[in-house]
């Protein structure tokens, strides 16, 4: 008899265990985590297919200059006569004050006064100077006055 209830406690036990367990209801996601390792790099891909050939060019001498054919397109070149320089003068303003990187000023033929400077940050730079009072950013530190003539006058 003490078989049979053993029994009996040991299927009624199995019988709460067989219950059916319910979910609750999902948590909140929690934070993303750290970025992961680079990967190391893939294999280098196959070269791809050439390109069609390219298409001859000819130059044909003719009494202005020269004619350039090309494939579908052509060019016609114009003999030059030797230009003059357009720089009539170069001028270094304070130039008894020695540094690196100078400014100077390029006096060209049509009249205009041309300043080349940098900002030490490898930045070069052009400048129209009209009539007014400026002050080199050289180092030198120097004032000048243009006149409306484009003349220099150190102040």
């Amino acid at each position: 008899m003490n078989k049979l209830i053993i029994v009996i406690g040991l299927l009624f036990l199995c019988g709460c265990v067989t219950e059916e367990i319910k979910n609750g209801k999902d948590g909140i996601d929690g934070t993303i985590g750290p970025t992961g390792a680079i990967g190391q790099t893939g294999p280098t891909g196959q070269n791809g297919n050439d390109g069609l050939n390219g298409q001859p060019c000819e130059v044909t001498q003719t009494e202005e200059g020269a004619l350039i054919e090309c494939y579908n397109s052509s060019a016609v070149i114009m003999n030059g006569t030797n230009g003059i320089s357009p720089v009539l003068e170069t001028i270094e303003p304070c130039n008894d004050v020695i540094v690196p990187f100078p400014e100077v000023f390029l006096r060209l033929s049509n009249g205009k006064l041309i300043a080349y400077f940098t900002d030490f940050d490898r930045n070069n730079h052009l400048a129209v100077l009209t009539p007014n009072t400026y002050m080199t950013t050289d180092g030198k530190d120097c004032y000048f006055q243009v006149d409306e003539n484009n003349n220099i006058i150190e102040l």
